[in-house]
């Protein structure tokens, strides 16, 4: 007889007996009878994380005892697995809370603190991030074009590449992503810089790479286009101010202008990035800190204040 949902959970949060479950495990994933399609699915507890876009994404939370834990970890306790711990590697501490977070069809098996889960196919508690980055099966792949105006001429210096964006990260994270890597990319509350985001076009889904494909394809555009007149950052325009000197191999870092004197250079980036993807409704973002902050730590992506 399949249990109800109220009757599972009880036996999920008993501390006292280690609950008789019919459960099942693929990778890092958990799947339990009478959690997975239960109507009633809904009354579980519900944490809300807050969204780029100002809605609230809800994710189902089910507590655990640790005997429940236990069971569905085959009895590897967290304390018996080593992590990188305030800059050391160590032992991690035993947690004090068990829990179920769902994660697509299925759950995973989850401590605090720290923030660990249960990766089943290798019997080992690691760190959360990991399952939302590096085991995650939902990854979103964009390609992206930063820019920042160059200081005493009408030239814009530009970054272009792709990214695996991990389940339930934003796209704003790419601001952070992008200023890490450069100091002369700066982004965040500068006026006149900006962020194209886009996904690769359908075209290069024939590819095995399709983002690399992307990114190879973008560049041999930037090189070839009528819309903008493209400089390599070995080259030093006078009055530049900033380091620009440094050879960029895979052409990732490029200066850009207008070939039309009567045209800001990112009109001519525009046309050119509306072309290569087939959206005539391309605009930048605006990158900023996000509410409370001044300029590190969290961004946000605000609509660009003007049309072109």
């Amino acid at each position: 007889m399949k249990l109800g949902l109220k009757s599972l959970l009880d036996k999920l949060r008993s501390p006292w007996t280690t609950p008789a479950v019919q459960f099942d495990t693929r990778g890092i994933h958990l799947f339990v009878d009478g959690l997975a399609d239960h109507k009633d699915a809904r009354n579980m507890k519900i944490k809300k994380n807050g969204t780029q876009d100002g809605r609230m994404q809800k994710e189902a939370i089910v507590l655990l005892s640790r005997r429940a834990a236990m069971l569905f970890a085959r009895d590897v306790d967290p304390s018996s697995c080593i992590a990188l711990q305030s800059g050391r590697l160590a032992k991690i501490t035993s947690p004090d809370t068990y829990e179920l977070h769902r994660s697509g069809a299925g759950w995973l098996l989850t401590s605090s603190p720290p923030k660990l889960f249960f990766n089943f196919l290798i019997s080992r508690w690691q760190p959360f991030c990991l399952a939302k980055a590096a085991y995650s099966a939902d990854v979103k792949e964009l390609l992206y074009v930063a820019f920042t105006p160059v200081a005493g001429r009408p030239a814009l210096f530009v970054k272009l590449g792709y990214r695996e964006l991990p389940e339930g990260e934003d796209e704003a994270e790419l601001v952070t992503y992008v200023e890490k890597k450069s100091q002369q990319m700066r982004l965040t509350n500068v006026d006149g810089a900006g962020i194209f985001i886009f996904e690769v076009p359908e075209s290069h889904g024939a590819f095995a790479r399709p983002c690399r494909a992307g990114e190879a394809s973008l560049i041999a555009e930037f090189l070839h286009s009528d819309e903008v007149l493209v400089k390599h950052t070995s080259y030093q325009p006078q009055n530049a101010i900033g380091d620009f000197v440094a050879f960029s191999s895979s052409l990732e870092y490029l200066f850009v202008e207008s070939p039309r004197s009567f045209d800001q250079p990112l009109v001519g980036l525009t046309r050119l990035l509306r072309s290569f993807t087939g959206n005539p409704a391309l605009m930048p973002w605006r990158p900023a800190a996000a509410e409370g902050e001044i300029r590190r730590g969290r961004k946000r992506l605000a609509a660009w204040p003007a049309s072109l």
